[in-house]
């Protein structure tokens, strides 16, 4: 399975109207077979859906974060929650 990406502004409507479709065969020039559906492995990906995959990623190690320190509720007098918050979405963002 091709595993390229190509994010895109908008989805063409079909192959045929698409700027990977190689115009004297048909062939779609990344997946490099001759295309006139939409194969389950099109390249192409809307990035407004991307975005919003990304943003549900983030959001998903983020509560995850936050629900392993809520387990410690005896202590929570002694945590500076806000300085917590930032030193985790710090860590997200650096990818760890």
């Amino acid at each position: 399975m091709n595993e390229t990406k190509v994010y895109v502004d908008e989805l063409p409507e079909s192959c045929w109207d698409c700027f990977c479709q190689d115009s004297e065969n048909g062939r779609c020039k990344i997946l490099g077979k001759y295309v006139d559906y939409v194969p389950k492995d099109c390249p192409l990906v809307d990035v407004k859906t991307h975005d919003r995959e990304l943003v549900a990623k983030v959001f998903e190690k983020i509560k995850s974060k936050f629900n392993y320190y809520e387990l410690v509720d005896e202590i929570k007098e002694e945590i500076d929650f806000d300085k917590m918050k930032n030193y985790i979405l710090d860590q997200i963002q650096k990818g760890v």
